[in-house]
């Protein structure tokens, strides 16, 4: 009878451990779901399962494979209730080699007693250590959360007298560290985050700055470049002017012939002072955009016609196709439609040495779209994105073949985001280039207050 009665009060014991160890796990499972700070949380870690395993300390370690140490985290004692110390205690890892290298091959635990030393102690001689000065009489090393330069080492020591690891409370130790292990995973990942995204504003910030510096750097080139052509307007009008007064005196034919090169050299001149301060009002914006009825058709033959004696002088033939669907009348800016076309008109004629220049003129509900197709030298691939840049030419040199500023393609690109439209090119090189540019249609509708646009 005295047999029976012990083994149900010991089935009790038993079922209550094991109830111990269940709301162990359970307090573990909440502190990962409360907290973000790593340092904290393995603390607790120590100290919950300290306390529910019964174990006289308990320990947590950082094992640096790489760095070869072993740096401590924190301990908690049994004979101080409540109280985990946070350590920093750093080791070499050959004082504990052989215990750690089989962690770390195995991702095993490692159980050794005063009685049974485990025979990683015994190869390292950290067995006199840790059994003999120390006087651990059992101990179980729990690795957890791995890395690609280590892991976490959870350490139980028995002093007072020897245990048993049961296999429940392998099972604990297994669950607790692995919602550990997962929740310092979220965190480094968190972190990870963090730091990017501080980064990454970082990144922003002074991506801002420098497109403010860049922007301010820019209007002030555009207002010295407008300053400065403005100064030069008025000496290099006087030359013109004086010139033109010598011509009307008695000179002899020679001088007369010199004059002429002056005045012809000012008048180059002066257009090219006028194209960059036109520019640079583009760029400033202060140019008042225009909103007139025009024929775009009769515009482009303009252009043709005003274009046509210098294309000749070159031998070549300039042309001009017009499609049916463009309409006779639209509202727009027709000076600046002009411009934009002179400019790729006259880079055709510069850049093609025989055969044909084409001018095309199209339409659908949303776009009038003109293109200058030409069967010149063409511009390689790799030269293209840096066509409509300002001051930009194909070739740069000293000795290039070609003369201007490299001005004509930025002022067109100026002029047709002025009109709300678009401009590119498509090019081989030595077959010939088709530069197009394309403007919103808007097509006048008749009202009891007049003809008025009607955007699509």
């Amino acid at each position: 009878m005295e047999q029976k009665a012990v083994e149900p009060e010991a089935r009790i014991v038993e079922l209550e451990y094991l109830l111990a160890l269940a709301r162990g796990s359970s307090q573990i499972a909440r502190e990962v779901l409360e907290t973000n700070d790593s340092e904290y949380l393995l603390q607790r870690l120590a100290l919950i399962m300290g306390r529910n395993l019964g174990c006289d300390r308990a320990l947590i370690y950082d094992i640096r494979m790489d760095a070869k140490l072993v740096i401590g985290l924190c301990e908690w004692l049994s004979d101080i209730k409540g109280s985990v110390t946070p350590t920093r205690d750093s080791y070499s890892l050959e004082t504990f080699g052989g215990g750690i290298r089989r962690l770390w091959e195995s991702r095993g635990h490692l159980e050794s007693h005063s009685d049974g030393i485990h025979p990683s102690f015994m190869k390292d001689g950290s067995a006199q250590l840790l059994h003999g000065k120390m006087q651990i009489q059992s101990l179980l090393w729990y690795p957890f959360a791995f890395r690609e330069d280590g892991f976490y080492l959870l350490v139980f020591n028995q002093t007072r007298y020897p245990r048993c690891w049961l296999p429940a409370e392998l099972e604990f130790c297994e669950s607790a560290t692995h919602q550990v292990a997962l929740a310092l995973q979220k965190m480094e990942l968190l972190e990870q985050q963090r730091a990017t995204e501080a980064c990454l504003r970082s990144e922003k910030e002074r991506a801002y700055e420098l497109a403010h510096q860049a922007e301010s750097a820019n209007r002030a080139k555009t207002q010295f470049l407008a300053n400065t052509t403005h100064e030069l307007l008025t000496p290099l009008n006087g030359i013109i002017g004086m010139t033109q007064v010598l011509m009307s005196a008695s000179l002899e034919q020679e001088h007369h012939a010199d004059l002429d090169v002056i005045l012809e050299c000012g008048h180059e001149l002066l257009d090219r002072i006028r194209t960059l301060l036109e520019f640079a009002e583009l760029e400033k914006g202060d140019r008042e955009p225009q909103t007139l009825l025009y024929d775009p058709a009769y515009l482009l033959n303009q252009v043709k016609s005003s274009m046509v004696s210098e294309a000749q002088q070159k031998g070549l033939t300039l042309m001009g196709k017009v499609d049916a669907d463009v309409p006779p009348r639209l509202w727009g800016d027709p000076e600046a439609v002009r411009q934009t076309l002179m400019v790729l008109v006259d880079n055709a004629i510069k850049f093609t040495h025989a055969g044909r220049i084409t001018l095309t003129l199209k339409a659908d509900d949303y776009w009038l779209r003109f293109l200058v197709t030409d069967t010149g030298i063409g511009i390689p691939l790799d030269k293209q994105s840096c066509l409509f840049e300002r001051f930009s030419q194909v070739d740069c040199t000293d000795t290039r073949a070609y003369s201007g500023m490299g001005m004509g393609l930025a002022m067109a690109q100026l002029l047709v985001e002025h009109m709300g439209g678009e401009i590119g090119l498509s090019s081989c090189e030595a077959r010939g280039s088709t530069f197009w540019f394309q403007i919103p249609r808007q097509v006048p509708v008749l009202s009891d207050e007049g003809l008025e646009s009607n955007d699509p």
